[in-house]
């Protein structure tokens, strides 16, 4: 089998097609405070492998995005990213312990997860690892 590499930015780069082939839906889980997005159901056989201090993106064997959490999401990360807040405060401020957002193609959900893919594209571009290679086993 051949070894596949990309750098963390390439990968990041494909997470809004991932996103869109894959339906995948925003979770926000309001005791950890992390926002999830990613399929409904976590697929399994991923690994982790962090982009910035607030987000890492989920990863296949075969170097696919699979999801991205962002930690700290309601406490740091909307903090350091002031457009977030208005969409935040519309989309999860029900009192339930998780809140699932599932993007429509048109409306404010359509804008927060289009917003959410530039800034991740964006904070992959400033990030020190950008540019490291990860390499299929």
């Amino acid at each position: 089998m051949e070894k596949t590499t990309k750098s963390i930015l390439d990968l990041v780069k494909e997470i809004p097609n991932a996103a869109s082939e894959q339906g995948w839906v925003f979770t926000l889980d309001k005791d950890e405070g992390a926002l999830f997005y990613g399929p409904k159901i976590a697929p399994k056989d991923t690994e982790l492998f962090q982009v910035s201090d607030e987000y890492a993106v989920y990863l296949d064997k075969k170097l696919h995005p699979r999801g991205v959490v962002i930690e700290y999401y309601a406490n740091n990360f909307v903090q350091h990213h002031q457009e977030f807040k208005k969409l935040n405060q519309e989309f999860f401020s029900s009192s339930k312990d998780s809140i699932v957002l599932e993007p429509k193609k048109t409306g404010d959900s359509a804008i927060f997860k289009s917003l959410l893919e530039k800034t991740l594209i964006s904070d992959a571009v400033l990030s020190p690892v950008r540019d490291e290679v990860i390499a299929t086993k």
